[in-house]
């Protein structure tokens, strides 16, 4: 695909696509659950290289609202903290933090949870 074709998959502008391919910018939560689910990127590979770089249709199961909290309580954390990280770190960071919240079977919904499993995080850091 071009640069313009995946910039109109994601809705979003051919120079924030190309941005994000330089490093210049960071996707947020949207543009990365686009990815995901409109052309089934498999967000572990794309933050850490790790598995496959596609996702199969049927393998795709992941919770919506939950990434947006993990994604936006990250956020708010690091705000709280007066922290800036690097935004690929903080893309790394936001995945760990998704995959370890599925792992223990945290749902949506679940802030005081997600909060603690942040703040452990950001610990290592």
């Amino acid at each position: 695909m071009s640069q313009r074709e995946i910039a109109e998959v994601l809705e979003i502008g051919l120079r924030s696509w190309q941005q994000y391919e330089t490093g210049t910018n960071t996707p947020g939560g949207s543009v990365l659950e686009a990815l995901h689910k409109k052309l089934g990127v498999n967000l572990n590979w794309l933050i850490s290289n790790q598995g496959e770089m596609l996702y199969r249709v049927e393998e795709i199961r992941y919770d919506r609202e939950l990434l947006i909290q993990a994604i936006t309580t990250l956020e708010n954390c690091l705000s709280k903290k007066n922290m800036a990280i690097d935004p690929h770190k903080k893309s790394k960071v936001a995945v760990k933090l998704y995959e370890n919240l599925k792992k223990s079977g945290v749902e949506a919904g679940n802030i005081e949870i997600i909060e603690r499993e942040v703040d452990d995080l950001l610990e290592l850091l």
